[in-house]
């Protein structure tokens, strides 16, 4: 089912999902904010092609999941998501970004109910002066709740990648756990990438952990690959492509064939 400007406007930009099925949904300039309500017991993703200064507001109801599958185009743009889970819910977000433009991404996931569970995954490709900004954020308000953000980036010709990441697991919030990765590879030594990944812990008997890894190109792989016959522009490519290709697993058709021709042609 495809969604446009007019449909929602029609629903006072309100779009409510009855029924398990996969939603395109288009956004114009003319909406800043729109409010997604998942049905209880409902499994639906949600494609998003067209996007530009917008506010998205998900409410996951009981026993309810959504996927938000997310592909960057080449227009400057700033997107807010916020959603907030019920119990058993289950927000995944997937975001390719590989657009040669700057964004402003934040993502603020509540976990409000017992047993739901949110993940953030990224790939992010950063050229050409771009700034790439992402704030995820997850705040654990319930037992058993659990978070995830992954995320892996290259950047080159000068271009930023920044990513802060926040897990609040609040009191009383037990047998919760929260996750966090990011990796980035700095193509050249103009290239940049500042990651921050932040737990705040305020109650006992959780699970969580956090890294990040920012650097140039392993040395050793590289020479592995020379050595197996491949020039450096062509081993260079091999590595970094490695780490934008996983993305694809959570499209489909054309769009995953859409995003793995861009990740081969950009680098």
């Amino acid at each position: 089912m495809k969604i446009s400007n007019s449909d929602l406007i029609k629903n006072n930009n309100t779009l409510s999902i009855k029924n398990s099925e996969e939603v395109i949904l288009s956004l114009e300039e003319n909406i800043e904010e729109i409010n997604i309500d998942v049905l209880s017991n409902v499994k639906a993703s949600i494609i998003m092609t067209d996007f530009y200064d917008t506010n998205v507001n998900f409410f996951i109801q009981n026993n309810a999941s959504l996927e938000l599958k997310i592909v960057n185009n080449e227009t400057k743009k700033r997107l807010n998501l916020k959603a907030n889970l019920c119990r058993n819910a289950i927000f995944n977000t997937y975001f390719a970004d590989l657009s040669d433009t700057d964004i402003i991404l934040n993502s603020n996931v509540i976990l409000y109910g017992e047993n739901s569970a949110s993940e953030f995954r990224f790939a992010s490709l950063a050229k050409n002066n771009n700034n790439k900004y992402y704030s995820i954020s997850f705040s654990h308000l319930n037992e058993r709740t659990s978070s995830i953000l992954t995320g892996f980036g290259v950047s080159q010709n000068n271009a930023t990648i920044k990513c802060i990441g926040t897990s609040h697991i609040e009191k009383d919030s037990i047998k919760s756990s929260a996750k966090q990765s990011v990796k980035v590879i700095l193509f050249d030594e103009t290239s940049k990438a500042i990651a921050s990944p932040t737990l705040k812990i305020d109650c006992d008997d959780i699970k969580a952990s956090h890294g990040c890894a920012i650097g140039a190109l392993n040395e050793d792989h590289l020479f592995y690959l020379l050595s197996r016959g491949l020039n450096i522009t062509d081993a260079r490519k091999l590595i970094t492509t490695g780490y934008l290709i996983p993305i694809t697993q959570y499209f489909d058709g054309d769009l995953k064939e859409k995003i793995f021709n861009e990740i081969n042609g950009s680098l």
